[in-house]
Formats: C-alpha cells, structure tokens, sequence
C-alpha cells in the first residue's frame, strides 16, 4: 500500500472482506453506510490487517472499518498518482475498479468517471 510495496492491495481488501465473513460486494456496502470511517494508517498491509482487528475488538463497526479500509487504499493510490503526475484522464481497471465504494473514495462517481479535486 505504498509506492515500494503493492502487496496486493485489493487482496487486502478482499482478505479483509474474507475476515469479517461477507462478500466484496456487501463490503463495499457496507462501507457506504459508514457512519465514522475507522483510521486505517499502516502503510504495510500486514500491519494494516493487524489495525483492523484491533478495530473491531475495540467495537468498531464494520460499516466503520469498510470505510476505513477503502479509504486508505484509495488515499495510497492517490498519493502514488500526485507523484507520477496526471494530465488528463485516468482508466482504473482491476478488481477495485468494480468496487462502487473504492470508485468513491478514488474521486470517481458510481460509473467510475473522473473528478479532479
């Protein structure tokens, strides 16, 4: 989840799904129902796994730790693009790209178009 190690982020997020025991689709529901997105900080996805089930032992919902999850791949991505620099339009394929939730917290809308901020 950084520029030197891909580790597999939509792994992490399908692992993560796998872990709480729902599909991809339903994760990303869920994470769409957020009420407080959990804080999802490690750059490394085994420790990231680890904040995770702190997150929930703690009683976060996972609604809250969806969010959390997303949005720290989407911010990840983010910050690898800032760095290589965008002219115009970017094409998110893979398996987050079916993801309406990871489309959202890329800046895409539901059809997975654009938005620069």
């Amino acid at each position: 989840m950084n520029d030197r190690c891909a580790a597999g982020t939509g792994r992490f997020i399908e692992n993560t799904a796998k872990a709480l025991e729902v599909s991809l689709e339903e994760f990303s529901q869920m994470s769409l129902a957020s009420k407080q997105p959990a804080k999802i900080n490690s750059m490394c996805t085994v420790f990231a796994e680890s904040e995770v089930i702190s997150q929930i032992a703690q009683g976060t919902s996972i609604e809250d730790v969806s969010a959390g999850v997303h949005a720290s791949v989407a911010r990840r991505i983010k910050a690898m693009v800032e760095r290589v620099g965008v002219e115009d339009k970017v094409i998110f394929t893979g398996g987050g790209a079916r993801s309406l939730a990871m489309r959202k917290c890329s800046g895409g809308g539901p059809q997975g178009e654009a938005r620069r901020s």
